[in-house]
């Protein structure tokens, strides 16, 4: 379905009316105050900018990015209102031609979309697919592997990942990245027993640990310090103390300052905003 609302005049042409899928039009018929809503959650509704060329999450799929990929293509079909098509929450209509007319229009722009969002190479061989949901899960076949190399990266990664030369800010961002990544990978129902509180506590705990033990050594007094409270603050948290300390730092240590006596001014402004 093609739907391009704008403000017509009675001179306007019939083919500049606003189009309606079938689906929309009898709801409309029905129920009139309902159609306006209804409009919005029409999984055939086709906006004017939606281009089946457009390439809807960057980087392509190339095999190896499969996890992230995947994650970035439901997010942008969830937004336009597509996901139905590769989930097999819209199926095609059984009896109805123009509704099964206005479905396969849709299920060719979805498939238009994915075979536009991989490698150039990969193309190929999904052009004769029957639907977008075939493309999906073909995809999924091929790339979709045990997570447990990738598990085991990220998890090695998040371990080795120091400051170094990094800003605070910048460091956090680059951890974070990897704990939201590896979170991707970790399929989990949601849990509804006494023990969540205590999963979540153990998660909190475990990455303000991973972020402190990667900081620059100029940090180290304000490092123990921290570990010295109870319960120990969440990671979220502790980046910003380090950042206010970083910015103290920059802000009244000399150039020529020894990184040691930098750490000691720096741990004993933080002690005493700390008592205060």
């Amino acid at each position: 379905m093609v739907e391009i609302e704008s403000n017509q005049t009675p001179n306007q042409s019939s083919s500049e009316q606003t189009q309606q899928s079938p689906l929309t039009q009898q709801t409309s018929q029905t129920n009139p105050l309902q159609s306006s809503s209804h409009r919005i959650l029409d999984p055939y509704l086709i906006h004017p900018s939606d281009n089946p060329t457009t390439c809807l999450v960057s980087p392509q799929l190339e095999g190896d990015n499969y996890a992230t990929w995947t994650r970035g293509m439901t997010k942008a079909l969830n937004a336009k209102g597509k996901l139905g098509f590769v989930d097999g929450n819209t199926p095609p209509p059984a009896s109805d031609l123009p509704l099964l007319n206005c479905w396969k229009r849709c299920d060719d722009l979805v498939s238009s979309w994915i075979i536009h969002s991989v490698h150039p190479d990969l193309r190929s061989s999904l052009m004769y697919a029957d639907s977008a949901r075939t493309i999906w899960n073909d995809l999924k076949v091929r790339f979709s592997q045990s997570n447990a190399p990738q598990l085991y990266h990220l998890k090695t990664a998040i371990i080795n990942l120091k400051q170094a030369d990094m800003s605070v800010t910048n460091y956090f961002t680059r951890l974070k990245s990897l704990w939201d990544e590896y979170d991707s990978l970790v399929s989990s129902e949601p849990c509804i027993c006494g023990a969540s509180k205590f999963l979540i506590e153990r998660q909190e705990r475990d990455r303000a640990m991973e972020f402190l033990q990667g900081l620059h050594d100029r940090f180290s007094n304000i490092r123990s310090q921290i570990l010295l409270i109870e319960p120990l603050p969440s990671a979220q948290k502790i980046f910003n103390l380090v950042k206010q300390e970083e910015a103290q730092q920059f802000i009244a240590m000399p150039p020529a300052l020894s990184t040691e006596s930098a750490a000691l001014q720096a741990r004993d402004s933080w002690f005493s905003a700390l008592q205060a």
